[in-house]
């Protein structure tokens, strides 16, 4: 029973948190053993702590050794075992005649006789040792003298808490004091008229001033620049208590304006109970942090701007605009050299004037030749380094007011050069740093960048001359008014299978045609190049409408050419008021007569071009003078619904609304009221004529 509450894990680990041990020189211990030896008559006082193996004297009074590390007796040979089992006041009138003691070798060795003791108890109650005092003789302890020793030992348990909770307080500023210093981050104390009372190296370090410097100062006057921002926010934190974290600041140090410092700061309020003690401030340098992030954001604007640019123009300025943030640069412009001439022509350049001299000949520029050369990335960090090795480049750079640049090759997709991204600082640059692996990035952007938008470029042009070529305005035809409109495909490659044509056949007759090839590409605009030219040398060369679609299949049949196509084609007779209409699978035209409602015109019918028939006669009905007639392909009237009556209803119903002003006038009205068509995917082609 005693051996195991000596060992019990939870008392020993109450023993090793009071921080004493048997060298401990505590004289108010002493006190307390003198005490009781001297109330209690006994030539012996001590107050012990028992661990596992020894019975330690804080306080011994009348022993003759004065060896502090001698103060212990081994736990089995002394009588406090007996308390630490018993958990309570131990009272033994004569050790060698008592059964529990009467072999325990401390009889022989220091003499007891006698002995009493009470339990020294840690606040949460475990026995840590006692106070107790020894006499060489015999004598019958009282119950005063028990409650005397119990007395003496709450008052020894109370010194052993203070020195517990002076060891924890030690330790907690050992701790506080190591974390401090071994803290990547700012730490700091202000009182509550903020001023500095500790800090660490790193605010230290953070602010560009001495630790020992801070004590006793305010922000202001260790950081001017950024106390403005940073007073508001601590003075809320002490009048409200409310903690506040992950604020950043921004400030230009005045010893450093090209610098910027970026802190991430919190405050919290320290208080002694109700009373506010002043202001925890954890600090940390962001800057890095916040310039990677800012140029993430820039380098993501660039990115958008450049996959939107269509044109050379529109890659450079992108550049010019949008590129130096990425890099944290002044300026950066874009150059394409000549492959003949070698002269580089800037891009987009912010300043005009100064667009000659960024435009050396090669040989001329030992700078622009060694990046053609090498494709090496060539970095110039600043004016001397540049008077040494590119001293041509020296006046150009003066003029432009950099003092360090980096240029960068831009590559095809055949690693070959066509030009020069430069950047460019208004001060001195170290080489390690220089961002060049964001400038190479930026580089093969703006390359890949400027080669889509030169073929965008040549393909737009192909496309306008195309367009011009195959669908070039109507000629002016006597007593018609017309106007025409053709819209590619949103996905088309700016023409396809739609056409239109107005083809004078005598001083008289005039044939407005439209027609619609099946797909929207490049074979479907081929096969509708063919189509159109057929048709319009047939009714050139006095084919009727009766035989115009079948002579026009016979035409491609004979050419090895199968093109399924709708035709709609009206001959319009100035003379005799008529309209003649055949249609090959189209949609109706539509006639607004001046001074009544838009109708489908009434023709002949037969199954597209491509499908096989017979001939077939047009339908002739005669037309009013100041009619509106209105010929178009599919493209204008189709929606999701898919019901070709209802959207022809609707065709008729817009031209009632937009079919009086002139023939551009109604086009454009057809087109605008349609917009919001649901078939986007399909081309439009119309003929608007005034009879």
């Amino acid at each position: 029973m005693v051996a195991a509450q000596v060992a019990n894990p939870e008392r020993l680990a109450a023993v090793g948190a009071t921080g004493l041990a048997s060298n401990t020189d505590d004289p108010a211990f002493d006190r307390i053993a003198r005490l009781a030896s001297r109330l209690l008559g006994a030539p012996f006082g001590f107050v012990t702590l028992v661990d596992d193996h020894h019975s330690n004297w804080l306080a011994c009074v009348g022993m003759p050794s004065d060896d502090r590390s001698e103060r212990h007796t081994r736990v089995e040979e002394s009588f406090c075992q007996y308390v630490v089992g018993l958990g309570d006041v131990l009272l033994i009138d004569d050790a060698r005649s008592d059964a529990r003691t009467r072999h325990n070798p401390s009889i022989e060795s220091m003499g007891v006789v006698a002995w009493a003791g009470a339990p020294l108890r840690s606040t949460e109650g475990d026995v840590l040792g006692t106070v107790c005092v020894v006499d060489t003789e015999a004598r019958s302890w009282t119950a005063d003298d028990a409650a005397l020793l119990i007395e003496l030992s709450a008052l020894a348990g109370e010194l052993v808490e203070r020195d517990r909770q002076g060891v924890l307080d030690h330790r907690s500023r050992s701790i506080l004091e190591a974390m401090m210093a071994r803290s990547p981050g700012g730490f700091g104390f202000l009182d509550t008229e903020l001023r500095f009372r500790l800090v660490n190296e790193a605010l230290a370090k953070i602010n560009d001033t001495a630790a020992a410097d801070h004590l006793g100062r305010s922000l202001a006057e260790i950081v001017p620049e950024m106390a403005e921002q940073l007073d508001p926010l601590i003075r809320s934190v002490l009048s409200t208590g409310e903690p506040i974290a992950d604020v950043e600041v921004t400030a230009r140090p005045s010893a450093s304006p090209n610098d910027e410092l970026v802190c991430s700061v919190g405050y919290f309020r320290i208080d002694d109970g109700d009373e506010p003690l002043g202001i925890g401030a954890l600090v940390a340098d962001v800057t890095e942090r916040a310039h990677d992030r800012r140029r993430l954001e820039q380098l993501a604007k660039l990115t958008r701007r450049m996959s939107s640019a269509e044109t050379v123009d529109q890659v450079a300025t992108a550049i010019v605009h949008d590129g130096p943030p990425v890099v944290g640069a002044d300026r950066m412009v874009v150059g394409q050299a000549d492959s003949q001439t070698g002269v580089f022509e800037l891009l987009a350049a912010e300043d005009p004037t100064k667009i000659s001299s960024f435009q050396p000949v090669r040989g001329d520029r030992p700078l622009f030749d060694r990046v053609l050369a090498t494709g090496e990335t060539v970095l110039v960090g600043s004016r001397a380094q540049r008077l040494l090795e590119y001293p041509s480049d020296v006046e150009i750079a003066d003029a432009v007011g950099v003092v360090a640049t980096a240029t960068v090759p831009l590559r095809r997709p055949d690693r070959s050069i066509f030009g020069l991204l430069t950047a460019g600082w208004n001060y001195e640059v170290a080489r390690d740093d220089f961002p060049v692996a964001q400038l190479e990035v930026i580089a093969d952007l703006c390359a890949q960048t400027l080669g889509r938008a030169r073929a965008g470029v040549d393909r737009r042009a192909l496309v306008s001359s195309l367009q011009t070529a195959l669908l070039s305005p109507p000629p002016l035809v006597k007593d018609i008014e017309v106007a025409v409109r053709y819209v590619p495909a949103i996905d088309s490659l700016g023409f396809g299978g739609d056409w239109f044509d107005v083809v004078p056949i005598d001083s008289r007759r005039t044939a407005l045609i439209v027609g619609d090839v099946v797909g929207h590409n490049a074979g479907a605009a081929a096969r509708m190049s063919q189509l159109r030219t057929v048709i319009s040398t047939l009714v050139q060369t006095g084919t009727s409408p009766s035989e115009l679609f079948r002579r026009c299949d016979e035409v491609l049949g004979l050419r090895n050419q199968t093109t399924m196509a709708t035709v709609a084609a009206v001959i319009v007779d100035t003379e005799a008021k008529t309209l003649s209409t055949v249609l090959a699978g189209h949609p109706p035209p539509l006639l607004m007569p001046r001074d009544g409602p838009a109708a489908r015109l009434p023709a002949g019918l037969r199954p597209p071009l491509g499908v096989g028939a017979d001939r077939r006669d047009p339908v002739t009905v005669p037309y009013e003078p100041g009619s509106t007639l209105l010929v178009y392909t599919d493209g204008l009237i189709e929606s999701r619904g898919g019901d070709i009556d209802a959207d022809i209803e609707a065709l008729t119903a817009r031209l009632g609304r937009v079919g009086r002003g002139t023939p551009e006038n109604v086009a454009e009205g057809l087109l605008r009221v349609g917009a919001d068509r649901a078939s986007d995917g399909d081309d439009i082609a119309l003929v608007v004529a005034r009879l």
